[in-house]
């Protein structure tokens, strides 16, 4: 008779195989992901965009 169940996150095994991250489980699957999306977030911070004022942008 099985008494509980963990669904955690933390407790579930994450298959990597096709995504490219090196977790092995769902919660650290989903830290990469935020810490991916922060960094790209923190690089987006740093583009300035200049107009050119003739229709193109730098």
């Amino acid at each position: 008779m099985i008494d509980t169940i963990d669904t955690n996150a933390s407790a579930l095994a994450y298959d990597n195989t096709a995504s490219g991250l090196t977790a092995g489980t769902v919660q650290a699957a989903l830290d990469e992901v935020v810490t991916a999306l922060m960094m790209f977030n923190d690089a987006a911070a740093t583009v300035n965009l200049i107009d050119n004022n003739d229709g193109s942008v730098t």
